[in-house]
């Protein structure tokens, strides 16, 4: 169920990615729809987890609790990689993030990251980081 949020009530977001590393989504989420569809007992359990994550996150989002928000994408990330393998340089590019302070999660299946920011100082330290592994960072303009 999809449903629309202000995004008014966002707080800072970036996206990030590294133009040699982009990955098709499809491959690795039809892997993980053939895992869940064989009920596999670790993916079920993810999958509500993932879902419960989501739930909290539109509630921090309503909220403006950014400091809840942060910690969500930041877990998001986390159960991923508890249930699929994922790339050291996928793994890297988050962790590069998260460095500086912002929450960091992929995007979609992997080259790209998503996260928070504070203020301008954290995201300059984000961009230094992040360009110093080759990555480019944006500041998404989210509009109705």
């Amino acid at each position: 169920i999809y449903e629309h949020l202000d995004p008014t009530l966002l707080p800072p977001v970036y996206m990030a990615y590294d133009p040699c590393r982009a990955e098709f989504s499809g491959i690795y989420h039809k892997k993980l729809k053939m895992l869940f569809e064989t009920k596999a007992a670790n993916i079920i359990a993810a999958m509500s987890e993932f879902a419960d994550i989501a739930e909290q996150g539109k509630s921090a989002i309503l909220k403006r609790d950014f400091t809840t928000l942060n910690k969500l994408i930041n877990v998001n990330f986390d159960l991923r990689c508890r249930v699929l393998n994922v790339s050291e340089q996928n793994y890297n590019m988050v962790m590069t993030a998260r460095k500086s302070g912002a929450s960091a999660k992929f995007a979609g299946s992997g080259g790209a990251i998503i996260g928070c920011y504070q203020d301008k100082k954290m995201f300059d330290l984000l961009r230094r980081d992040l360009e110093a592994i080759g990555c480019a960072i944006v500041k998404p303009t989210i509009a109705l």
